[in-house]
């Protein structure tokens, strides 16, 4: 049994990565920090799969093409649109970093609000980002709210 609760934490602490979200964790409950924990994983995988073509494994996005997410002034002051975007996909031109983007984003209706939540768990605690866990039920909220 103690090798397997090992294993467990040593996976998680390299899907990860050293000190990911680490001053996030901090702030919350133990219950709290399980869900951080699994989304941090299941987020990394849907990014893997839906995202990092575009925005790069580092996050850092493509020149003027590709907004970033890492370090993304957007990504901090934006959650619910950020929420829409992954769902629907980008209609309109996107400041961030003070650098336009055209709407080129993919919209993605197969995700579920779980896993957008999961993977803006992800991405909002990835290269130096530390904005925290979103819930699923956020993720709803925002959902409802789209503008754009």
């Amino acid at each position: 049994m103690k090798v397997f609760v090992f294993i467990l934490l040593s996976s998680v602490v390299l899907a990860c990565g050293p000190g990911q979200g680490s001053s996030v964790k901090a702030s919350l409950s133990s219950e709290e920090r399980i869900l951080f924990e699994k989304y941090l994983i299941q987020g990394k995988s849907i990014y893997k799969s839906k995202c990092q073509n575009c925005h790069m494994g580092n996050g850092k996005g493509l020149k003027t093409l590709i907004p970033p997410l890492a370090s993304a002034d957007y990504l901090f002051n934006h959650q619910d649109r950020v929420a829409c975007l992954i769902k629907n996909g980008a209609r309109k031109k996107r400041l961030v970093n003070g650098v336009e983007f055209a709407p080129t984003m993919p919209a993605h209706p197969d995700l579920t609000n779980l896993e957008i939540a999961e993977v803006m768990t992800y991405i909002n605690n990835s290269w130096k980002n530390e904005i925290g866990l979103v819930k699923p039920q956020d993720v709803q909220k925002w959902l409802t709210n789209c503008s754009d």
